[in-house]
C-alpha cells in the first residue's frame, strides 16, 4: 500500500494580520499566533457565527481592512 499519493494533513498557514473579532478554538489556548489548516472553522465574535455582520464569510483571508465590518486593530 502506497500512503504517498494521500496527505491526511492539510499544510498549516500562518495567521495573517487579520481582523480582531475573528476567532477560532486554538485562540483560545494558542493566543492570535496560531497556525491553520483549510479545515479549520473560523467564526466572527460580534456574530457567533461563521457568518460576520455583513453575511459573507469569515476567513483570514478575507476579514481585512477594506471590509465594512473590519475592527482596527487596537
Amino acid at each position: 500500500m502506497n500512503n504517498d499519493a494521500i496527505d491526511p494533513m492539510p499544510p498549516k498557514q500562518e495567521l495573517p494580520p487579520c481582523c480582531p473579532m475573528l476567532r477560532c478554538k486554538q485562540m483560545y489556548y494558542e493566543g492570535r499566533k496560531v497556525e491553520y489548516t483549510d479545515t479549520t472553522v473560523f467564526w466572527c465574535a460580534k456574530t457567533a457565527f461563521p457568518l460576520g455582520p455583513d453575511n459573507d464569510p469569515v476567513e483570514p483571508k478575507i476579514c481585512q481592512p477594506g471590509r465594512s465590518c473590519y475592527v482596527p486593530q487596537p
